[in-house]
């Protein structure tokens, strides 16, 4: 009804839903988009595990074009969703026979009144949680292989696994290659399409998974967690020139960092146009200010017309970190000093200090506007 999408409310971290009414159930997965970019790199097969993880969809070295490299990517996203499609359902059956939220259900309309919990789907409007991140990093890869395989032919695609099995290490040439590739985030249409048309496809794809397990329409949330951070460790390097162990980048539409190098008016353009907000769940945009820069009237001033103009533009999502690099430098390496320094995580703070260091890094690295 018209009351009750008006009273929708954030819960989790940036996710929403409506608020009595609705359930989030934390039965879904974390899914790695950047994953799906590495197995179509080699025919379903995982480098990290030694194991084929993914169906085969050929050799990506006899590919003659972008299209068909990216049709293997669909593929391997395809053959995730509905693995992963599995596994939420059998989560979410063992929460319900083995942990089911009794008083929580009777707080939300329509559990009592079906005599089923929450985790049975006796709420009105189910909502579970897929947790997308990384399509940042695998657009951006994309882009690079587009332009340095396929249309420059600067290289292969055998001769790319190689230098990232070797951690670009013998290879800077190739990696620098890779990063002076255009980036998402500085309002640069060809750039920027790569990450729109990547979240236009899970979309896709995941709705064509069918239900879930209370029968119901799937819906993907866009925001990081810090599975960025998890991620990145376990994984290889990437063809947008990271380095193997290196967190991907933060959220959904953040930029990866140093790589938005057009200004923040540029970067929010960017991140507003690349998801559909209508859809996801949720969506999640971290950005980096020093506290200079908010100083004043007019300091604040500025940062509402930012904020404003984002959520103009069709944004639903943003948050700040208003601390100096040098200052989060000295934390990581005298954390004594720095006991109660606060920052924005994903779509939660915590204290600094009390980070995994590599989630430290990834904030250090974030891209700081003056």
């Amino acid at each position: 009804t018209i009351e009750e999408a008006r009273n929708v409310a954030n819960f989790g971290c940036v996710a929403s839903g409506v608020a009595e009414a609705g359930s989030y159930i934390a039965g879904e997965d974390a899914i790695c988009a950047a994953k799906f970019v590495e197995l179509a790199l080699y025919d379903g097969w995982d480098p990290t595990t030694k194991k084929q993880l993914g169906p085969k969809t050929g050799e990506a070295n006899d590919f003659t074009t972008y299209e068909e490299l990216y049709e293997a990517v669909r593929r391997q996203i395809r053959a995730g969703m509905l693995v992963q499609r599995r596994h939420s359902n059998l989560s979410t059956a063992a929460h319900e026979k083995i942990v089911p939220s009794i008083f929580r259900s009777a707080l939300h309309d329509g559990c009592i009144e079906t005599g089923m919990t929450e985790e049975a789907g006796g709420h009105k409007y189910p909502q579970g949680m897929a947790i997308l991140s990384t399509v940042v990093d695998a657009g951006n890869a994309l882009h690079a292989i587009k332009e340095l395989v396929f249309d420059k032919k600067l290289f292969t695609i055998a001769r790319l696994r190689e230098a990232l099995e070797a951690n670009w290490v013998g290879y800077e040439d190739m990696q620098k290659m890779c990063l002076d590739v255009p980036k998402y985030g500085n309002d640069d249409p060809e750039s920027d399409a790569y990450v729109q048309r990547l979240f236009d496809d899970f979309k896709d794809i995941y709705t064509e998974c069918g239900p879930n397990y209370f029968g119901k329409n799937c819906y993907l949330d866009a925001y990081s967690l810090s599975f960025h951070n998890l991620y990145g460790s376990i994984m290889n390097a990437f063809p947008n020139g990271r380095k193997k162990g290196v967190a991907f980048t933060d959220g959904s539409v953040s930029a990866m960092p140093g790589t938005d190098t057009e200004g923040p008016t540029a970067l929010i353009k960017s991140a507003a146009q690349a998801v559909d907000t209508t859809w996801y769940v949720s969506n999640h945009f971290n950005m980096k200010f020093l506290p200079s820069a908010l100083e004043g009237a007019r300091g604040a001033r500025n940062l509402i017309d930012l904020i404003k103009t984002y959520f103009d533009w069709g944004g639903s999502h943003i948050q700040f970190n208003c601390v100096s690099r040098e200052t989060l430098v000295d934390a990581k390496e005298h954390p004594q000093n720095h006991k109660e320094l606060v920052v924005r995580v994903a779509g939660f703070s915590a204290y600094f200090t009390r980070l995994d260091g590599g989630v430290q890094d990834e904030i250090i690295k974030r891209t700081e506007y003056k």
